[in-house]
């Protein structure tokens, strides 16, 4: 039988998401079944998504309106025409949660993966969405929370709390090598990655490093340095803001230190398990799906939003130097046994129920 999974994902790298859904798919396969895709239509010249399409059957489908445009329901009715043995729908990112729900089978098992950081959701045409969403047109689906918080979330906006299950998201260790270059050659003392520039509290991260004799590097897109000098009137000289890369563990190969201190995140961070791989000391602020960042002896936590705190953090880490092997292994050990792609895969295949 097949497994469909419709992912509202075009990042111009495959990054862990895809990866993990590969992992996923491997595993699936060695049980005898099949893994077939879909993703926005602007995901079609992205070179992962081609690679994929080598593979397996690959669908796309609208991007603008994609909750409320017809074109949506057909093209993905139209995947389950072409292929009347699949068994599972699982969709990701929720732009095509409902589209999918409305047009799968009855004997299809749909799944809602809820990846977002759905606390942070300000403005008020997101709460409607969410409450019409998961109040309303949760129908038979089931969903999948990477944090514990983004599930009670949606059960208060009254989605049935005994139709959700909480999944952390894993990473491959392999990956994601501990870095044994020494600090006095890696070029920036503090990285964070900035493209969400509130949420991700890049504002937060420059107010402290502004009066500090330290590097940051943001890792962001096409609008950050607009928003930086919208903020601050212009780029602090020790501030650099630099485009993601395909291998991210390069990144952190060049940097002492990662900042993980936004305002708000869905779950466990792939960017946190994966600096804490890469065996970097990690401030973390202290929102609530940061919770598990304790279970890491390479982690600092911080109040959120507190500059004061972030500061102190900084001066002790490049105070403290380099990470002894011993805590890098240990937070390795706990990656391992609690957030890796083989818990992972195997905790979602038992909600599929292959």
């Amino acid at each position: 039988m097949k497994i469909l999974q419709v992912c509202a994902y075009a990042a111009p790298y495959e990054g862990n998401f895809i990866a993990t859904l590969k992992h996923l798919d491997a595993k699936l396969k060695m049980a005898g079944h099949q893994t077939i895709y879909a993703f926005p239509e602007n995901a079609r010249t992205l070179p992962w998504c081609m690679e994929l399409a080598q593979c397996t059957s690959v669908y796309f489908l609208p991007l603008a309106k994609a909750r409320i445009r017809p074109a949506t329901y057909c093209s993905i009715r139209k995947i389950f025409s072409e292929h009347s043995d699949i068994a599972v729908a699982h969709s990701h990112f929720e732009l095509y949660d409902v589209p999918v729900l409305f047009t799968a089978p009855k004997t299809v098992k749909v799944f809602w993966h809820l990846h977002d950081a759905m606390l942070f959701h300000s403005r008020l045409k997101a709460k409607c969405i969410d409450w019409l969403q998961y109040g309303h047109l949760h129908g038979r689906a089931k969903l999948i929370s990477i944090s514990e918080a983004n599930c009670e979330y949606v059960v208060k906006m009254g989605f049935p709390r005994e139709n959700s299950v909480v999944v952390p998201n894993g990473i491959n260790l392999q990956r994601y090598p501990v870095c044994n270059i020494s600090w006095a050659e890696r070029q920036y003392d503090f990285m964070l990655f900035g493209w969400e520039f509130l949420r991700k509290a890049a504002d937060v991260a420059i107010k402290a490093i502004s009066s500090l004799p330290y590097t940051l590097v943001i890792v962001g897109n096409e609008r950050t340095e607009t928003l930086v000098q919208q903020y601050f009137g212009k780029v602090p000289e020790n501030v650099r803001i630099i485009e993601p890369v395909k291998d991210v563990s390069k990144l952190y190969a060049q940097v002492k230190c990662f900042l993980h201190i936004s305002r708000a995140e869905g779950g466990i961070a792939y960017a946190l398990e994966e600096a804490v791989a890469a065996g970097l000391p990690v401030i973390v602020s202290d929102v609530p799906t940061n919770k598990h960042a304790d279970d890491f002896p390479t982690v600092t936590m911080i109040p959120n939003e507190n500059v004061s705190a972030l500061k102190d953090a900084m001066r002790h880490v490049m105070d403290s130097g380099m990470l002894s092997a011993e805590l890098v292994e240990e937070s390795r050990k706990v990656i391992a046994e609690k957030y890796s792609l083989d818990s992972w895969a195997q905790s979602v295949r038992h909600e599929y129920g292959l």
